[in-house]
């Protein structure tokens, strides 16, 4: 039997020429730069978020600790008192108040606690430093502090 008429096809060419990479290369890299700074900040405005919601509760617990024991934490205890019993006054704390011993704030830094405040007139004061890791800071570098600011500004 005859072999059927061939038909004799060109070489075909696999894969990108250099030319199409550079442009798939240089598409994705103008994407990054449009994205990945939304993609920053998001991040660190989800770590503000969380500490803001860290220290909401550890008010709560510093609340429920002073119905317990009439008091607050002192400087000294700090916020280690909230889980481990103070030394004194053992038959009133009712304690562990949180299920696990405070953790670090969303950048690896602890909480900083004072009681009574000194920056205000509250029984304690709360904070975390922020991305910064310093006092004071502005946008995501600022600080997270339980207290209100007093506007120094006024009308």
């Amino acid at each position: 039997m005859p072999k059927a008429h061939q038909q004799h096809k060109s070489p075909k060419k696999d894969g990108f020429t250099l030319i199409e990479l550079m442009v798939v290369l240089m598409i994705l890299a103008l994407l990054a730069t449009a994205v990945l700074p939304n993609v920053i900040s998001s991040g660190e405005r989800a770590k503000a978020k969380k500490a803001i919601t860290d220290i909401a509760g550890i008010e709560g617990m510093l609340d429920q600790f002073y119905i317990d024991m009439q008091r607050y934490p002192s400087t000294d205890e700090g916020l280690r008192a909230l889980y481990y019993k103070p030394e004194d006054e053992l038959d009133k704390w009712k304690g562990p108040y949180p299920k696990k011993p405070i953790p670090n704030d969303p950048w690896d830094q602890p909480y900083y606690y004072e009681s009574p405040g000194s920056r205000t007139a509250q029984p304690y004061e709360v904070w975390s430093y922020g991305s910064d890791m310093e006092e004071g800071g502005e946008g995501t570098g600022a600080d997270i502090i339980s207290w209100v600011e007093e506007d120094d500004g006024g009308f």
